[in-house]
């Protein structure tokens, strides 16, 4: 692996990540999710939230990756936070969480923390 590899890589991420703006898709969505719990209203859908970051986060798959960057991405870990993957364990947390949506707010912010 050379370091034109993981320039490249970086590059693009980089790039995605501000055109996609998603972390400040995920800052929305865990404050929704605190006005949520603060209101005591259940069940208050938070589905355009989640969608704009599910949509923000399948842009990560139309990056157009040489293979060695592509072995980079998953070797990092980047592909846990990115693409359908992502998008199935949100949904998934988002279902297993009987609406706990200070439990969810608290499991994004920690992926948004490691991923932004």
């Amino acid at each position: 692996m050379k370091v034109e590899h993981l320039k490249s890589l970086v590059n693009k991420l980089a790039a995605t990540l501000s055109k996609s703006n998603v972390e400040h898709l995920f800052q929305i969505f865990t404050q929704r999710l605190h006005q949520v719990w603060r209101s005591g209203q259940r069940p208050t859908p938070v589905t355009d939230e989640k969608n704009a970051i599910v949509n923000a986060i399948l842009s990560f798959d139309d990056i157009e990756l040489a293979y060695s960057e592509r072995k980079l991405f998953g070797l990092l870990g980047f592909d846990s936070f990115v693409g359908k993957r992502f998008v199935d364990d949100l949904n998934e947390l988002l279902r297993d969480s009987n609406y706990d949506p200070i439990g969810v707010a608290t499991e994004v912010e920690k992926v948004r923390v490691k991923f932004c």
